[in-house]
């Protein structure tokens, strides 16, 4: 079955005015993790996650187009992602990092025990969000009026897997095997998007998603 999403107006100078939030967008690049109690600098080239500009490309695009999309952007804390479920959001969009956390799986842990998003705490460390966590932070309620979630971080699969299980009709994530490339990324979600607000279902949105990447890494999704 197909789901269409029509197209909303947009505020944005005020977008709580709005009746309906079509797209919920969380965002997490933590600098540093939390290691024996003090804090140590992560990896700068595994946070370059531009979620700026990918929002910026997105808006000009929409603006291009003539078509509007209420969008409220905030920080992916487990705390900001049951407050952003709560506004009952259409769409939700996370970027962030997913991986696999090598000490649990040297210690015997499966994969799918090890695997994490990259969300970040209240002090802006990286916080490991487990499926286990995930599956518990998602209130089946909250998410009855959300028909479509993109989780656009690494080998996302098993996360999409834990929204697909707590009802939501449409999922979209990178396959359990691929590393995401950012730029790829945010070029499928613009033109999917685009494809949403003109009135195509999902099904056919993400098949426009994918013609975009025809020249660069169609096999993502």
């Amino acid at each position: 079955d197909n789901a269409t999403i029509g197209a909303g107006s947009v505020n944005s100078s005020a977008p709580d005015a709005l009746d309906t939030l079509e797209l919920g967008l969380l965002h997490a690049a933590p600098l540093v993790w939390r290691q024996g109690g003090m804090l140590a600098p992560l990896d700068h080239a595994s946070v370059t996650l531009d979620f700026k500009g990918e929002v910026k490309a997105l808006v000009d695009m929409l603006h291009r187009a003539q078509k509007g999309l209420s969008m409220r952007f905030d920080v992916a804390t487990t705390e900001k992602l049951s407050e952003m479920l709560s506004l009952r959001p259409t769409i939700l969009h996370l970027v962030c990092h997913a991986e696999y956390d090598l000490r649990k799986i040297s210690l015997g842990a499966s994969r799918q025990e090890a695997f994490f998003l990259g969300f970040e705490d209240p002090d802006g460390a990286l916080d490991q969000l487990s499926l286990q966590r995930l599956r518990a932070s998602l209130a089946r309620g909250l998410l009855v009026s959300t028909k479509l979630v993109f989780v656009s971080a690494c080998h996302s699969q098993p996360a999409a897997e834990v929204f697909a299980a707590m009802g939501v009709r449409h999922v979209v994530a990178i396959r359990k095997e691929v590393k995401v490339i950012d730029e790829a990324a945010a070029l499928f979600a613009r033109h999917l998007y685009l494809a949403l607000v003109q009135g195509l279902s999902v099904r056919d949105a993400f098949q426009v998603g994918r013609a975009a990447l025809a020249g660069g890494a169609p096999s993502m999704f």
